[in-house]
């Protein structure tokens, strides 16, 4: 039979408890420090790799742009440099018919070569183009386009190209067209001191100011208001 005090020596085991939760406490802590632990790495190598990702991204997006821009810059030189030989090669065929025909003219015999002839006539139309364009100040019309000046030699599309592409410095009519109001714009540069960029732009016929002031620079290397600026300088020096 149990006697009562053997039925209370367990709860001497209660003293325990305490320490035992402690220590439940202790390990249940060190779970989750590592657990957080673990999560934290994995969240860094997840951004690493997200930020090493973007820069390659880039990295891809600069050196594509990158090729662009030289492939652009290579084609535009390209077709300069093929513009220009084409240029040259007429403009030899030119000069041999004019020293052709001077070589006929002295000799006493008739320029024959079909050649000769029209490059002869082609030269003389554009100078007559240019000489009334000039003249007439017909830039100054707002609409001025191929057709008004094949109109105004009487030649078609094909023969006007040829000849725009042989004796002039534009690489098409518009560029010619506004190359004429530029020029006339620097006139007014100088006689206008009081006359706005805008007025001159429009005075030359120009349909804005953005597209006289590209213009001019391409002509004179300068913008209008340096332009202005350096020769009212020059100007001042000599008076």
């Amino acid at each position: 039979m149990i006697s009562s005090t053997d039925a209370v020596t367990p709860s001497g085991d209660y003293e325990h408890v305490p320490n035992l939760g402690s220590l439940i406490g202790t390990i249940a802590d060190s779970i989750n420090i590592r657990r957080s632990s673990e999560q934290m790495q994995t969240t860094y190598h997840l951004l690493k790799e997200k930020n090493e990702s973007q820069q390659r991204a880039q990295w891809i997006t600069i050196l594509t742009i990158v090729l662009a821009a030289v492939l652009i810059i290579s084609l535009v030189i390209l077709y300069y440099v093929r513009y220009i030989r084409h240029r040259n090669v007429e403009l030899i065929k030119v000069l041999n018919g004019l020293d052709a025909y001077r070589r006929a003219v002295i000799n006493g015999d008739s320029p024959t070569s079909p050649e000769v002839v029209a490059a002869l006539e082609e030269r003389r139309l554009y100078v007559e183009m240019d000489k009334q364009v000039t003249r007439d100040r017909l830039f100054l019309k707002p609409g001025l386009g191929r057709e008004d000046l094949m109109r105004l030699i009487g030649v078609d599309k094909n023969r006007f190209g040829k000849m725009m592409s042989k004796y002039s410095d534009a690489s098409n009519t518009s560029v010619y067209i506004n190359m004429k109001r530029v020029e006339y714009g620097a006139k007014l540069l100088l006689e206008h001191p009081e006359y706005t960029i805008a007025a001159i732009a429009s005075e030359c016929g120009m349909s804005n100011t953005v597209t006289f002031n590209r213009t001019f620079k391409e002509v004179y290397n300068m913008t209008p208001s340096e332009y202005r600026e350096k020769m009212n300088a020059l100007l001042q020096q000599k008076s």
